[in-house]
């Protein structure tokens, strides 16, 4: 199954679940694998071979597997990685099942990247919607299952875990998460959300 689809300057990359992160070359009629690790693929035993989403944005590819997100800036040659940790600052959960990206409204010629940060394997990771406005180098939990929709009363309460499947954008600051049990709406980069139910 072929998750998603990316353009870059040099190749069509999608990503591909157990089958992992392929790229054609322009003008080439063979798929490679690409590994975001350097590691020999095995899908199997390793989640961050595991693909499900990708973009291009500003001569950068990011890819979302289910070990973390992964960012190149040239091609796919060297890889960055992004994975949950406890600490502030990081995704929510390791799954990464999308990705998007939002001109900033603030930083000209910048783009803030969005993630469906799922849970994994780690019982500390929770489902959320992560988004990084510094290139990957800290990230914000927008929205999450301990999101507090009222006083007392938290998000997983109400819609159960956030399984956010996609991002959207419409005007400077507008926010849109598409989820199970509700489309989440923000007119504030992510910082206070009504559900559309």
């Amino acid at each position: 199954v072929t998750y998603d689809i990316a353009l870059s300057q040099e190749a069509v990359w999608i990503t591909s679940g157990g089958g992992g992160l392929r790229r054609l070359r322009y003008g080439s009629e063979e798929w490679e694998l690409v590994t975001v690790d350097g590691q020999s693929f095995t899908a199997l035993h390793n989640l961050n071979h595991r693909g499900f989403s990708v973009i291009y944005v500003k001569d950068a590819l990011w890819v979302g597997t289910a070990g973390g997100i992964s960012r190149a800036s040239d091609e796919g040659l060297n890889w960055e990685a992004f994975a949950f940790h406890e600490d502030p600052g990081h995704i929510s959960g390791n799954f990464v099942t999308a990705l998007a990206a939002q001109k900033s409204p603030t930083i000209p010629d910048h783009f803030n990247i969005w993630a469906a940060t799922w849970k994994a394997n780690d019982p500390k990771e929770y489902y959320g919607l992560s988004v990084s406005e510094n290139d990957g180098a800290s990230w914000r939990i927008a929205l999450s299952d301990s999101t507090e929709l009222q006083p007392g009363e938290y998000l997983i309460d109400r819609y159960g875990p956030l399984h956010v499947h996609n991002i959207g954008f419409g005007g400077d600051s507008t926010v849109y998460a598409a989820a199970d049990g509700a489309l989440w709406f923000s007119q504030d980069l992510g910082h206070t959300w009504a559900p559309l139910d």
